[in-house]
């Protein structure tokens, strides 16, 4: 039955947001006011923001999606569980609610995670007056060649044999935190490789931006999740990146990744979570912000499987700028990258739902936003 909730393509999922959001209206009363931004008209791709500011405005909860655009379908499926479930409970006479779906609507749409530009939106939120795209991250120049091959992809075993042979001396040389450095944490000097942070704010950003800077300054307290998948063991949600002002929600958010891992291997440049604490404590200093990233994991932990996505990773990469050698490569590439960050399984599907939601909730009752 939960697989049902999930959709097909982003055309769909936003049908089924937008309903939803109108037996959010229909049981509490309340209208939103809606903000629209289109990337592509012929393609229909809006990013979708739903509003209900608070009569007498004291604290905001944000919950946003599809930054990283395939991503995006299990977190509308969490927002629209939550509609229905535990957001009717805040008080909104003082509680404002913003709802952002598929902040990536290109990648949503194609399922990838970046936009048309091959920009990792979550690597290009660039707070006011920061110098962003000048950011350095010599680890990645150290492997870009072996991170971007520019040449068409190919699943054979000497190509496969190639990329751990190359990450093994990596690993030899400068450890996992430097490998996690050079892929996660956002690059500025390849437009075409992976985890490229662009070299402007996209207008899809600039766009939440705007809207953001707004709510921050009219409410003294902002909380705020943004859903992800893909990093983690399968069916487990984390929270990742906290940024608080809340001593109790850092100390809830900092246990974060559990069985070996850790969120505090690399340093983050650009991300959505790092700009709207900025963003708030610059417009409104003595207000108070708790946000987190909700990570749901669709494989594993272990190197092992974190080298195995990454090699997902840069052949989806590949294939969109130069091609396969082959049909059959290009469509077992598609289905390994949809797989990582959108897997079909019945059982991830419903497991990703009920974790989701119930970090959320945890979340909420932390900052007593509503009762568990």
């Amino acid at each position: 039955m939960t697989d049902t909730l999930f959709s097909t393509g982003y055309h769909s999922d936003r049908e089924a947001f937008f309903a939803e959001l109108a037996r959010f209206e229909s049981v509490t009363g309340r209208k939103s006011q809606h903000h629209s931004f289109a990337i592509d008209a012929a393609e229909d791709l809006t990013v979708s923001i739903a509003e209900y500011a608070a009569p007498r405005p004291e604290r905001v909860y944000v919950v946003s999606c599809g930054i990283h655009g395939v991503e995006g379908y299990a977190g509308s499926v969490i927002i629209r569980s939550l509609l229905r479930s535990v957001l009717p409970k805040l008080d909104l006479q003082t509680t404002g609610l913003v709802l952002v779906h598929a902040l990536n609507p290109y990648g949503f749409h194609n399922f990838a995670r970046v936009n048309r530009k091959n920009v990792d939106l979550n690597r290009n939120c660039a707070a006011h007056a920061e110098a962003l795209f000048g950011s350095e991250n010599r680890e990645f120049e150290a492997l870009r060649a072996m991170l971007g091959p520019a040449r068409p992809c190919s699943l054979a075993l000497k190509e496969r044999l190639r990329f751990y042979v190359g990450i093994g001396q990596a690993l030899a040389l400068s450890g996992p935190q430097a490998l996690r450095q050079a892929t996660l944490a956002g690059q500025y000097v390849d437009p075409r490789g992976v985890f490229y942070g662009g070299a402007h704010v996209e207008p899809e950003i600039a766009f939440f931006q705007e809207i953001f800077a707004r709510i921050a300054h009219t409410y003294r307290e902002v909380l705020l999740t943004d859903l992800h998948t893909g990093y983690g063991v399968r069916g487990q949600a984390y929270p990742l990146f906290g940024r608080a002002d809340s001593e109790e929600f850092r100390a809830y958010t900092q246990s974060g990744i559990k069985d070996g891992g850790t969120d505090k291997a690399y340093t983050v440049h650009g991300d959505l979570v790092g700009y709207c604490y900025k963003t708030s404590k610059r417009v409104r200093p003595d207000g108070t912000f708790n946000g987190v990233v909700v990570e749901i994991g669709t494989h594993g932990l272990s190197m092992r499987d974190q080298l195995a996505d990454l090699q997902v990773v840069i052949a989806e990469n590949q294939l969109r700028h130069y091609g396969a050698v082959d049909g059959a490569t290009a469509s077992t590439v598609r289905a390994n990258f949809k797989e990582l960050f959108y897997p079909q399984a019945p059982l991830w599907r419903s497991k990703a739902l009920e974790v989701g939601v119930e970090t959320v909730k945890k979340l909420l009752a932390q900052r007593q936003f509503v009762r568990e």
